[in-house]
């Protein structure tokens, strides 16, 4: 469990991360063993990321490691009087590291950082060109009160297993919340796999004595001690010092999970200020000269509508459906957007758009061609999607 803490690259704002330093090692050894204990053929990512090849390398080198390291454990823990110390100590860790990433998660989904709107050209896709993991997050996204439950349930385990009184109450809770999480992952292909089948490992540990207890009591109905082992300290110097030490790390994991919202001020991203002309337009008045015309020979077709992606993207929805995306700039001092078409040159059109009837005019020139496009910014809002209507019956209008 350490070593995949320690080496995982997993991003954080201000605790400093090991395996950030470390992963260049570590995803070399993955590929070697890849490359020649496996003999992998195919061209793969052997990165640390997400469910990629390298990552599962990358597990089952340490799968090794832990073993050989288990069974050394296992003869050491015999001679050491202090077995039941270094058990809370790692216990310990595990609950605050489990917590760390049950808070991170929770804030994001309580301030719709994770599960934020689904953006304009989504909107616009047919339900069944969607992939799973980009349907789920849609449909969750479209919705800020469920977003902000699913936070919320995240949050008090969290909170609960950042104390030892609680920590056993609050890793039940996690691995109720997880074992859901490890399900949605896998039923819509959402690649973090590997990490939520971590946390949820993380959870079962954690919990497994009190589980054990309640299975002893209800299920055989025997006798169990409700004591726990508790730390003690020599002296009140060191009872003090511990008390500091695990104030500062609860405070860190606190600055730590909040200092992203804090710093952008963003507390709701579903009324976060979005880029310039963002949105979805519906296309009234196109002329392309011919095939070299501003716009690729691809999209050089019958548009239907045009978006504008806050991630920076200028997004083409032709005439049968299919989707064709430019990384986008603004040259605001020239009033043109800049598009960079995939190995082809630079586009620029100049741009004009109108508050008062919604018209955004796109006029450019890629050779010898010219081509013109006549857009009207189109509602949101008014679509069912995004119309946040509540029905307590299943009569009322719709």
């Amino acid at each position: 469990m350490p070593l995949f803490v320690i080496t995982l690259p997993f991003r954080l704002s201000v605790i400093p991360t090991t395996g950030k330093w470390l992963s260049p090692f570590f995803e070399a050894w993955a590929k070697w063993t890849g490359d020649y204990l496996f003999q992998l053929s195919y061209p793969y990512v052997s990165a640390i990321i997400s469910d990629s090849t390298g990552m599962y390398l990358h597990v089952f080198n340490l799968a090794v490691v832990s073993l050989l390291l288990a069974v050394g454990w296992t003869v050491i823990q015999k001679s050491q009087p202090h077995f039941a110390q270094w058990k809370y100590w790692l216990h310990s860790f595990a609950a605050y590291y489990l917590a760390l990433l049950l808070l991170r998660y929770g804030f994001d989904k309580v301030f719709k950082h994770q599960f934020y709107l689904p953006e304009p050209n989504t909107l616009f896709t047919s339900l069944g060109q969607l992939s799973p993991d980009i349907l789920y997050w849609s449909t969750i996204g479209s919705s800020w009160s469920y977003s902000v439950f699913a936070g919320v349930i995240e949050l008090i385990p969290g909170v609960l297993l950042l104390f030892q009184r609680t920590r056993q109450l609050g890793a039940m809770i996690a691995l109720m919340v997880m074992a859901n999480v490890v399900m949605i992952n896998f039923a819509f292909d959402v690649s973090v796999k590997v990490l939520s089948l971590f946390l949820l490992g993380l959870c079962l540990m954690i919990a497994w004595p009190g589980m054990e207890k309640i299975f002893r009591l209800l299920v055989r109905q025997q006798q169990v001690d409700g004591q726990q082992w508790r730390l003690t300290f020599a002296s009140r110097k060191r009872a003090l010092l511990y008390a500091v030490s695990k104030s500062f790390v609860i405070g860190l994991i606190a600055v730590e999970v909040l200092f992203v919202f804090v710093q952008a001020g963003n507390y709701n991203d579903d009324v976060a200020a979005r880029p310039f002309l963002h949105g979805a337009y519906q296309v009234e008045v196109q002329h392309l000269a011919d095939s070299t015309s501003w716009i690729s020979e691809e999209a050089n077709k019958k548009m239907k509508r045009i978006f504008i992606h806050r991630a920076g993207y200028f997004i083409v929805q032709q005439a049968d459906d299919t989707f064709i995306d430019y990384p986008l700039q603004y040259d605001y001092a020239n009033e043109q957007l800049i598009l960079h078409p995939n190995g082809k040159p630079v586009i620029r059109c100049n741009y004009a758009y109108s508050e008062e009837d919604s018209l955004l005019h796109l006029r450019g020139a890629l050779g010898s061609g010219m081509g013109e496009v006549q857009a009207r910014k189109l509602n949101l809002d008014k679509l069912p999607l995004r119309a946040q209507e509540f029905h307590w019956t299943m009569d009322a209008p719709r």
